[in-house]
């Protein structure tokens, strides 16, 4: 498994905690500051605490895409507050998670296929900036 992978799957596993950051993550894999930045930005580009919030808000994503109740979403999600995880959400995907329900539950009720209407091109988004289309 390459640095990347390796890396992704550490961030992943643990975007339910809200004290989970950049900091944290290069304290656990023994890394300054500097060489954790370094390191997401070439694999990622984007650096650390860019990274960490594009998969908080992924997941986020796809808890509203079962109807979670945005308080519960932002709690799994690992924000510390309703307050943060509107704002971050509504900047990742120009909708708050609300009118991220209604659209989702919209394309549903016209027999669309929401991953490819919806998810996608909003992942698509948050993709942009680690350079994936």
């Amino acid at each position: 498994m390459n640095d990347a992978c390796w890396l992704e799957n550490l961030v992943e596993g643990h975007l339910s905690n809200p004290m989970f950051g950049a900091e944290t993550l290069a304290e656990w894999m023994h890394l300054s500051p500097l060489q954790l930045r370094l390191l997401t930005r070439r694999a990622f580009g984007m650096s650390p605490s860019q990274f960490i919030n594009s998969r908080r808000l992924r997941l986020a994503a796809l808890l509203l895409g079962r109807y979670e109740h945005p308080y519960v979403v932002c709690r799994m999600a690992g924000f510390s507050c309703m307050r943060l995880f509107r704002r971050s959400f509504a900047r990742g995907f120009h909708m708050t998670p609300a009118e991220f329900q209604a659209t989702m539950r919209r394309i549903e009720g016209q027999g669309g296929v929401v991953l490819d209407s919806l998810l996608s091109p909003a992942f698509r988004f948050i993709d942009e900036t680690r350079g994936v289309s």
